[in-house]
């Protein structure tokens, strides 16, 4: 190999998009939102994500002064969760750090709601925006953390 070509090389190869820890690029819908109510099961609050399972109450919507500020742009496209989820689902979050403390706060059997994105690709992962902690503080994630689209391809395998 010559050489000269191996910055070229280096510089080329990180040049490339890359497609995060999954080793795929997941697109989540943004046209809407879901809230999800429930107990905390188990969690893990370390790399690549945060993530808990959340046992759900079933068909739960916020009331007034469930939300805050922090989630006013995401109530406008809020919808009741989807009926094709399990009565424990796996719930993520952004890799951002606030998200990674939650290890020192939420323990099994908390009570939490969240509003959540749904990937448009199997299986549907369900990405956290805004979570309402036991003791009713809220967290938000900082930006747009996740390849967001207006509506997923109908060959996602989504309802």
């Amino acid at each position: 190999m010559n050489i000269k070509a191996v910055p070229f090389l280096a510089l080329t190869i990180l040049a490339q998009p890359t497609a995060a820890h999954h080793g795929f690029r997941m697109d989540y819908d943004a046209s809407t939102t879901y809230w999800l109510e429930g107990t905390i099961v188990e969690g893990y609050y370390g790399l690549p994500h945060a993530e808990f399972d959340l046992r759900l109450n079933a068909g739960a919507m916020p009331e007034a002064g469930d939300t805050d500020e922090k989630a006013a742009d995401l109530i406008g496209r809020l919808e009741r969760s989807p009926r094709d989820l399990r009565p424990v689902v796996e719930v993520e979050f952004p890799q951002q750090e606030q998200f990674y403390a939650l290890g020192d706060v939420l323990k099994p059997g908390d009570a939490v709601a969240v509003i959540v994105m749904r990937g448009c690709d199997s299986p549907n992962p369900l990405r956290a925006q805004w979570i309402k902690l036991p003791d009713g503080s809220t967290l938000r994630a900082k930006g747009t953390v996740q390849a967001e689209v207006q509506v997923c391809e109908r060959a996602s395998g989504r309802d």
